[in-house]
């Protein structure tokens, strides 16, 4: 996507340049009097020729930056909200699966506590 904008931008700006270069040259050439009608004529056909290129660039690039922002704007409002909000869920669920795993350690040790307890008051009788 961003590979095909550059190419269009690059397109763009070389068209532009060029066309800026004949135009200067057709300007210089009609402002200067020892230059003939034909080659006068000849640059500034050269001119408009190269301002329409220049034109057509500026619409693929303007096309292609549509596309761009387009494909921005659901990158960043549709698929990145949707990949952050599982990768939330997903905590969520690890936290609960903790909190299990947590509530099941302190549930043994009560149990083995317990049975502690009872070793010792055993313990206690026979001495």
């Amino acid at each position: 996507m961003y590979k095909d904008l550059d190419k269009a931008k690059t397109k763009y700006q070389k068209s532009f340049v060029d066309w800026e270069s004949a135009k200067n040259n057709h300007s210089r050439a009609d402002e200067d009097g020892t230059i003939s009608r034909n080659e006068i004529a000849r640059l500034k056909h050269l001119s408009d020729s190269l301002c329409a290129q220049c034109d057509d660039y500026k619409g693929g690039y303007t096309s292609e930056m549509m596309k761009t922002n387009k494909y921005q704007a659901e990158y960043y409002y549709k698929e990145l909200p949707g990949v952050l909000n599982s990768l939330q869920n997903i905590e969520i669920d690890r936290i609960d699966y903790l909190k299990h795993v947590m509530e099941q350690c302190v549930a043994a040790e009560k149990q083995v506590a317990l049975i502690n307890a009872k070793c010792h008051q055993d313990m206690e009788k026979i001495i």
